[in-house]
């Protein structure tokens, strides 16, 4: 089975049962495409799209935002969250670093509402989690005062949504 022919097919089947396909922004399969096809058609009518992709939680959609996490226990636990500032240690430095990024920050004048450091992938990283009513000039001051010092390799603000549908007056991707 092609390409064309399988993504026609999913989309026939995906109809079939009331889904939309057009809320699939991407679609990997793993495995054989006839087995994808056999699920579906397995599927009666009325299927939630957790039926479509069982490894799914019982609510899911693809057409649902990614569910925002807190950064850490330092961070707002529920929205809205504030703006982060994200700080990468360089190789070989010392973690000891990432917490004098912390008091460096503090030292600013800038509110912060916490920080901390957590590990990704083993490698150390920073956030320092600004209140609510902190500006995206305040995160980039922060930033700014931390990037490339002391064992820092880079630093740059996170802006997340405030509270829900809402973002704040730019963006990372705009």
């Amino acid at each position: 089975m092609n390409r064309e022919s399988f993504v026609t097919e999913l989309r026939a089947e995906l109809r079939r049962i009331g889904l939309d396909s057009d809320d699939l922004q991407a679609l990997a399969v793993g495995g054989d495409p006839a087995r994808v096809l056999a699920h579906l058609r397995s599927l009666p009518p009325g299927s939630s799209w957790a039926a479509v992709f069982p490894e799914e939680v019982d609510e899911w959609s693809p057409s649902l935002p990614e569910q925002e996490r807190a950064l850490g226990p330092f961070d707002y636990q529920a929205p809205p969250r504030g703006i982060a500032v994200f700080a990468s240690l360089e190789p070989g430095a010392p973690v000891e670093a990432l917490e004098a990024a912390i008091r460096r920050a503090r030292t600013l004048g800038y509110p912060i509402y916490g920080a901390g450091a957590v590990l990704d992938r083993g490698h150390p990283h920073l956030y320092i989690v600004l209140p609510l009513e902190a500006t995206e000039d305040d995160a980039d001051a922060i930033a700014d005062a931390l990037r490339d010092r002391d064992g820092i390799s880079n630093a740059f603000p996170i802006i997340r949504a405030r509270s829900a549908g809402e973002r704040s007056r730019t963006s990372v991707t705009e």
